[in-house]
């Protein structure tokens, strides 16, 4: 058995090295955003590059990311699947991607099994 503080720090750290291992730290306009789903541990991180901070109010980000893991908590895919579009939109709205702001990682998700 693990502690929640163990799977928390251990969660922290796999969503630190895939920042850096999948490019993510190295967008051109430091708006790299990495959601981070760890099955064994049962945990989510969010990492948001500098850019993403500075482009999207606090509020709605701080927003944005509790109702993703909250609804992460809830193992309910649909809902998920809702929480990442919502802050797709967000995104979207604060971050397009334009000719100064290309769009430099795939969107989509990437899966490991480690």
């Amino acid at each position: 058995l693990t502690t929640d503080s163990f799977r928390t720090k251990a969660a922290r750290a796999g969503a630190a090295a895939m920042f850096y291992e999948a490019g993510i730290a190295n967008t051109h306009a430091e708006n790299g955003l990495l959601i981070y789903l760890s099955l064994l541990e049962r945990k989510m991180e969010v990492i948001a590059d500098r850019g993403v901070l500075k482009a999207v109010p606090p509020l709605k980000w701080n927003h944005s990311v509790f109702e993703l893991k909250e609804v992460a908590q809830k193992c309910e895919p649909e809902d998920l699947i809702n929480a990442l579009r919502n802050l797709g939109a967000v995104l979207a709205e604060h971050l397009p991607a334009t000719g100064e702001n290309p769009n430099e990682l795939a969107d989509g998700p990437r899966i490991e099994l480690k």
